[in-house]
């Protein structure tokens, strides 16, 4: 029963009372009119007490698609997911709070899902601001069109994506994660030592934000009582502003050939490097450089690590020293050296060297000349966010 109902019932109360004041003498004792007015006030208040129970009806829905497919020689892309995670910084008592989103391990096919929307999970959630999506990556499983299975290698079980967006009461929040598939799965080539076809998930993707009204089922009485009501225009909110890490260099092109003076056949120095997009929350960065294609299995060539959260570039010719002035810290490369060394292939084709920047949610507690195992190892479960600029080196004859 509504405020409305419960004053029609008093003015009918009054009505009756005139006509029968206008049909003879009456007299209406004290007590009962006390007695109507004392059920009436206990009406309104279970009504109010009922609106406070329900509460808004809130909810949010994680979904994954994909813009483009992965790469034309894969037949099958499985992502296993353990766990989707959203960030909520309002509403909360200690400044903010992960939320489960699935309760079951899901997973998705990069080629079933191209084009069409995939729901992996949805819950209801207190309305208030939230800035991040995280998921942990289980395992990715690939089939080659040759038919070999193969595990990809993932860069950190911890994906997370920055981007903020609101839940309303009422409304349906949709979050929409825009694989690109091409770009996501790469295929960099054999492994020299088995002969098997590697492949690496290393996603990019786009957060979309979107927002539905929640259908609420609802009784006669109320249905009348809407009915009555204007309908309230929605103002759509325009989706986050994308902001994605990104490593670039004065030295080379990505996807081109480094120059001789950064190799062993030239000076041997390191190239310039700089970067942009660093995610919020970034405690130190880290970087290192990798040849996959060597032929004793991937060869570590630089390994440096605790550069200020702050610096956006690393000069040209780097120090070889394990301590730098700015207290960043250089760890041992496959060379058996500390710092940079540079592409120096077997002849033959042309070898890729990745320069890969790790944004992390702390310093790493090691020493200044600290292996290549010790760093890396170090860098697991701290991952905010990663870049990487690939370059190539063929030896000179």
């Amino acid at each position: 029963m509504t405020n409305k109902t419960v004053w029609l019932v008093l003015s009918c109360l009054i009505a009756l009372m005139l006509v029968a004041a206008s049909c003879g003498p009456a007299v209406v004792e004290e007590e009962e009119i006390e007695e109507e007015e004392k059920v009436v006030e206990e009406v309104v208040e279970e009504e109010e007490a009922a609106e406070e129970e329900e509460g808004p009806l809130e909810e949010g829905i994680i979904e994954i698609r994909v813009t483009d497919p992965p790469p034309a020689d894969v037949t099958s892309a499985v992502v296993y997911l353990t766990e989707i995670e959203v960030h909520r910084v309002s509403g909360s008592d200690n400044g903010g709070e992960w939320i489960s989103i699935i309760e079951a391990p899901p997973s998705f096919d990069l080629l079933d899902v191209i084009g069409v929307t995939e729901v992996l999970g949805s819950a209801s959630v207190a309305a208030g601001s939230f800035t991040q999506i995280r998921m942990f990556v289980d395992r990715v499983e690939v089939v080659t069109a040759d038919g070999d299975n193969i595990i990809a290698e993932v860069p950190s079980e911890k994906l997370k994506i920055v981007g903020s967006f609101n839940v309303e009461a009422g409304v349906k929040t949709v979050l929409i994660l825009d694989f690109d598939g091409e770009k996501s799965l790469i295929l960099p080539g054999k492994d020299v030592a088995t002969g098997k076809e590697r492949a690496r998930f290393n996603p990019v993707l786009k957060l979309l934000v979107e927002k539905e009204e929640i259908e609420v089922e609802a009784e006669e009485e109320e249905i009348e009582i809407e009915e009555e009501e204007q309908p309230i225009e929605e103002e759509e909110e325009a989706p986050p502003e994308e902001i994605e890490m990104e490593i670039t260099s004065a030295s080379f092109q990505d996807g081109e050939t480094i120059p001789t003076r950064y190799s062993c056949d030239g000076q041997d120095i390191s190239p310039a490097l700089s970067w942009s997009g660093v995610p919020e929350g970034t405690q130190s960065l880290g970087l290192k450089v990798v040849d996959p294609d060597a032929p004793g299995g991937p060869f570590t060539h630089w390994v440096i690590f605790n550069i200020p959260a702050d610096t956006t570039e690393l000069g040209e010719a780097i120090p070889t020293s394990a301590q730098l002035p700015s207290g960043a810290r250089q760890g041992s490369n496959d060379f058996g050296t500390i710092g940079y060394g540079g592409p120096c292939p077997p002849a033959g084709t042309p070898h890729h060297y990745h320069f890969i920047l790790y944004a992390l949610d702390q310093t790493l507690d090691i020493s200044a000349g600290a292996s290549k195992a010790q760093v890396l190892n170090a860098l697991q479960g701290h991952i905010l966010d990663q870049a990487e600029i690939v370059g190539t080196y063929q030896s000179q004859p």
